[in-house]
């Protein structure tokens, strides 16, 4: 260090001691937080991708499809008499005769008829 008193001579500089740890912890808070608004907003975009896709397929109009539909549950729903001299019920009272056929402890397993 040179002295001051000395002619010619440069005046003394100290360094300051600058703590880094609050500058790179506040960019390592500003990189998550723009990743989470990142991650969010894809998520958002997602979502609202698939909303909008359902929303179209349900106002979509297939009447090949809403034929079939109707057909099957009139032939889910309905009582006949087959040829073979079997009977169609509607499948809910088929579901009803069953439940009430087995308790409701028992097991279904490969072995029952």
């Amino acid at each position: 260090m040179a002295n001051p008193s000395q002619p010619g001579a440069r005046p003394a500089v100290q360094h300051e001691a600058v703590d880094a740890r609050p500058i790179l912890s506040f960019v390592v808070l500003v990189l998550l937080g723009m990743g989470l608004a990142v991650w969010l907003s894809t998520f958002w975009f997602k979502a609202e991708n698939d909303r909008v896709r359902m929303r179209a397929a349900m106002e979509s109009r297939y009447p090949e499809l809403e034929r079939l539909e109707v057909a099957g549950r009139s032939l889910l729903g309905r009582y006949a008499l087959q040829p073979d001299s079997s009977y169609l019920i509607p499948i809910d009272r088929a579901i009803d005769l069953l439940a009430g056929e087995y308790p409701t402890d028992s097991l279904f397993t490969s072995e029952m008829p």
